[in-house]
């Protein structure tokens, strides 16, 4: 007997909805920000227990490792992780030590992933994307050359320029344990963000309030919070957030603002290998000037406009996974 309604599937790339066609169906594509509700086990209160499984096991990872680095290098290594957290002491190709604060964030996904999992709260791909095919790989390849063309037309020629210009260089300490930890850690560092901040509370909050604004602004607040920057800086990290998270909602997933995150960051770390005459710190610094600010965030928009550019010029980057469209949605919750 072949039963009417949808048949929930899934499939090892995510949750896809199929109807008795075989078709791409309601929930296989729909709102990012309010995605949760489309499954049938949603619940209002599953995410509360997903975010405090998530923080018991961050948390007490954290202490474990932490304890053990001690237990191993000694306190002073320690000092130096614990001193990772102010921006002008996290220099890989100086203390590579810090890359254990950098491994302990990443490792927020995994204890996100793990959380979800017990909780059964819904298919962990959903926090992905709304698409139905969970992570794209290849929309993520996609949006990460743009994320290179857009920080590369924007950061090199005044690179180059100062490089060219009278300013003396007083240290070059590029080394390649620096190199594979920045390439090797960064990107999950970037990407377990995304997950918590754009995926887990973002579709909470606009789950719950039914309002996608709000899985846009409160996250971006928090996300700002927790960075050590002065108040221009804090300002700068939330505007950034913003435009990470409207990424999130109008492309239906996390590719295009991890694509992002991972090349500002990476560049940023590769910068610390360079030390000018005449600057406090190399590449990073906690005291984020207007101008800076202002220059981080118009490139941001650059590649926001772009990417919405491209949402419009090629429609077919952020189709369902078997590339039938889907506009209508169906609230299983009701």
């Amino acid at each position: 007997m072949i039963l009417e309604g949808w048949l929930v599937v899934l499939i090892g790339r995510g949750a896809v909805v199929l109807n008795n066609d075989g078709r791409c169906g309601a929930a296989s594509s729909g709102d990012y920000m309010t995605y949760p509700r489309k499954f049938a086990s949603y619940r209002w209160f599953r995410p509360v227990l997903v975010g405090i499984l998530f923080l018991f096991l961050y948390i007490n990872l954290q202490a474990i490792v932490l304890m053990g680095y001690t237990f191993g290098f000694g306190a002073e290594s320690f000092e130096q992780v614990a001193g990772g957290g102010y921006y002008e002491a996290m220099n890989f190709f100086d203390n590579p030590q810090v890359a254990v604060s950098l491994v302990l964030i990443a490792a927020m996904l995994p204890c996100l992933a793990l959380a979800s999992y017990i909780v059964k709260d819904r298919p962990f791909s959903s926090y992905s994307s709304s698409r139905g095919n969970g992570w794209s790989w290849k929309l993520f390849s996609r949006c990460l050359v743009v994320a290179l063309l857009v920080l590369g037309l924007g950061f090199l020629p005044p690179l180059a320029l100062t490089f060219l210009s009278d300013a003396e260089v007083v240290e070059f300490r590029f080394n390649l344990l620096g190199l594979l930890l920045i390439v090797g850690i960064v990107p999950f560092q970037c990407v377990a963000e995304e997950y918590v901040f754009r995926g887990f509370i973002s579709q909470t909050l606009a789950s719950w309030t039914r309002l996608p604004i709000v899985g846009v602004v409160v996250p971006s607040l928090m996300f700002a919070a927790l960075h050590p920057y002065n108040l221009v800086g804090i300002v700068n990290i939330f505007l950034v957030g913003v435009a990470f998270s409207l990424l999130a909602w109008r492309t239906k997933g996390l590719e295009a603002s991890s694509a992002f995150h991972i090349v500002t960051n990476v560049g940023a770390f590769l910068l610390t290998a360079v030390h000018f005459a005449g600057e406090k710190t190399s590449g990073i610094s906690s005291e984020v000037s207007v101008v800076s600010a202002c220059f981080d965030v118009a490139i941001v928009l650059v590649y926001v406009v772009c990417i919405f550019v491209i949402m419009r010029k090629k429609p077919d980057w952020f189709e369902c996974v078997d590339g039938f469209k889907t506009e209508r949605s169906v609230d299983f919750s009701n």
